[in-house]
């Protein structure tokens, strides 16, 4: 599954940017979503600012699909090393309706953040995967 581009707004703006995905997984397939980096590289937490004052993020995640699967939130210090946030607001079973999709958040708390669908065991024939990080 490829993920759609994103970009990253200048540090002066509300943060706001998205990836997308919107096609089918196999039976019991999984996705990795986009793995953000903050407070390496480019973007940093420091340099992300809301009206002249140092911003947090929150990182939020939404899916639907035609076959139920699971939606969930993993952070990581190094980009190789993933750990499952355990918070009920970071995990959500995605119901078998392409027309009632589920969404989950976490507060940015290590450097890397992503979000993870696993379907179920059926192929997929319509699925939407977002994956949005907000200044707050």
């Amino acid at each position: 599954m490829q993920l759609g581009h994103f970009d990253f707004l200048s540090s002066q703006q509300e943060l706001s940017t998205t990836d997308k995905a919107s096609t089918p997984l196999a039976a019991n397939a999984v996705c990795n979503g986009q793995a953000w980096a903050l407070g390496f590289g480019t973007i940093t937490l420091a340099n992300i600012t809301t009206k002249g004052k140092p911003a947090g993020s929150l990182f939020r995640a939404f899916a639907a699909a035609d076959v139920a699967g699971t939606l969930t939130i993993q952070h990581s210090s190094d980009g190789q090393t993933w750990f499952t946030d355990q918070a009920a607001s970071s995990t959500a079973v995605v119901p078998a309706d392409f027309t009632k999709g589920v969404a989950v958040e976490a507060k940015v708390v290590l450097p890397f953040i992503r979000a993870v669908l696993t379907n179920g065991g059926t192929i997929q024939t319509e699925c939407e995967f977002v994956t949005t990080l907000v200044s707050i």
